[in-house]
């Protein structure tokens, strides 16, 4: 069993458990880039533990949340990052694209327009900001 405890153990993010911040953070930002959101998310929620008021840290565990199905939980930790710094257009993004997948669609649209606010040719504001206009059923205006 130690044997499998030393291959394995590295896989899974429970190794985070005891850093600090930083390392923590680090660890589930690297996990993110590479595409493993559910050891980010565990690296990422000791990191969000230990330093609730960062946004960034928000931020990257929303995305976490986003990318293994729970968006009940993404919706609650963007939602406090994107009041903290609102001119993050890849937390407005994240949380549109949050509020989309759980079905608020006027929330979303919300979301998304203050994305474009920030950029107005952002394309993924734009497309999926015109996906919710035609899903709420005002089509004249996502063309």
């Amino acid at each position: 069993s130690e044997h499998l405890q030393g291959a394995h153990g590295g896989q899974r993010g429970e190794d985070c458990e005891g850093m600090e911040y930083d390392e923590a953070m680090a660890r589930g930002v690297r996990f993110t880039k590479n595409g493993d959101y559910v050891r980010a998310k565990t690296c990422l929620k000791v990191a969000y533990s230990r330093n609730p008021r960062n946004a960034a840290t928000a931020f990257y565990l929303g995305e976490a949340y986003l990318n293994t199905n729970e968006a009940d939980r993404a919706e609650k930790v963007l939602e406090k990052a994107v009041k903290a710094e609102r001119s993050n257009l890849m937390g407005q993004l994240l949380l549109a694209s949050c509020k989309q997948r759980l079905g608020k669609k006027v929330e979303a649209l919300a979301a998304y327009e203050a994305g474009l606010l920030l950029d107005k040719h952002n394309i993924a504001a734009l497309v999926n900001g015109g996906i919710v206009l035609k899903d709420l059923g005002r089509r004249e205006e996502a063309v």
